[in-house]
């Protein structure tokens, strides 16, 4: 009776191991396909292979992770959440208004501590890209927010690194406050991605909101040569496909249920 069980528990192992498989192959399909198709003057072009997590890493695992803003178990925003996030995975977070995503993405990154529960990073470099790119101080340029968040204050390297990011020449000293919503998600994500130790973690927090088809484009193709783990929160779907994502955590207000 043990011998069949084992035999069915490995047999069903195996069965999700296959899956799991076939739709990395075909999320790796799609993203290789998207990268074709982002325009020429769209395409950022910079050496992210520094940003590379083996697969078989554990990123993120979490169990029973509980949290709220309040003091008692009914202010609990998420609840009993458990999962893992792999090395190299590409997640997409996905829910209602108000169902706990953001929050999700705090504790990953460590700005929050669960209630109760466990939350084990196995990666030591984390990026958490808020929205409406919090990061960026509105009274300094282009160029010093870069420096700030990259460590890059050397100007002809800082310079000839935001060239990858498609800013040229009086670009970098273009001020902050004067930025589309494109140019500061894309800013923000070069001073992250360009540092000394790159993140083997990215999480971004609904990226796409409120930019225009180029400045999509732009942010696709620098996540295209992103070789690390990255989770998204996000509503937009075609986005969500542009990018690679394997697979879904969706939220539905008190738990995580891994799609």
């Amino acid at each position: 009776m043990l011998g069949a069980l084992k035999r069915q528990g490995e047999k069903t192992a195996s069965r999700l191991a296959a899956i799991f498989e076939r739709k990395i192959e075909q999320a790796q399909q799609n993203l290789e396909e998207a990268r074709r198709r982002i325009r020429p003057e769209n395409r950022v072009r910079i050496d992210l292979s520094g940003t590379a997590v083996p697969r078989g890493k554990v990123a993120v695992r979490l169990k029973d992770v509980s949290f709220g803003y309040g003091s008692g178990p009914d202010g609990d925003l998420v609840t009993n959440m458990s999962f893992a996030i792999m090395g190299r995975e590409r997640v997409a977070v996905t829910g209602p208004n108000g169902c706990g995503k953001t929050t999700l993405l705090r504790l990953i990154a460590g700005e929050l501590i669960p209630k109760s529960g466990t939350l084990v990073r196995g990666i030591d470099h984390i990026a958490y890209l808020p929205q409406n790119t919090l990061l960026l101080h509105n009274t300094a340029t282009l160029l010093s927010n870069f420096q700030r968040l990259s460590g890059r204050y050397n100007q002809n390297m800082a310079r000839e690194l935001l060239s990858g990011f498609l800013f040229y020449g009086s670009d970098a000293f273009k001020p902050t406050s004067g930025l589309s919503g494109g140019e500061r998600l894309r800013v923000a994500l070069a001073g992250v991605l360009c540092r000394e130790y790159p993140p083997s973690m990215l999480l971004l927090d609904e990226p796409t909101n409120h930019l225009d088809l180029d400045s999509i484009e732009q942010i696709e193709s620098a996540l295209h040569g992103y070789q690390g783990t990255l989770i998204i929160v996000s509503h937009d779907q075609a986005f969500i496909s542009e990018v690679g994502i394997e697979r879904e955590i969706i939220l539905k207000g008190h738990a995580a249920r891994p799609a």
